[in-house]
């Protein structure tokens, strides 16, 4: 709805704090992936992109170490 009214800073945080409730999920990951493409692309914003790249980063090394142990 948010990228619907081209509200881009608020879609981003929604779509953020999916993937805060929902980091295993495949829906939390293609959020926070989406949300990085918005920031970067819409808000130009390549630190904010680059920040929440790392943060799924973080969860996929996160899920891995769980997974192997």
């Amino acid at each position: 709805l948010f990228e619907q009214r081209l509200n881009w800073k608020e879609a981003v945080a929604i779509m953020e704090s999916i993937f805060d409730k929902f980091p295993d999920s495949d829906a939390g990951r293609i959020a926070i992936n989406r949300a990085a493409q918005l920031a970067r692309n819409m808000l130009k914003d390549s630190a904010a992109a680059d920040a929440l790249d790392d943060k799924l980063r973080t969860a996929v090394a996160k899920m891995r170490r769980d997974w192997e142990s």
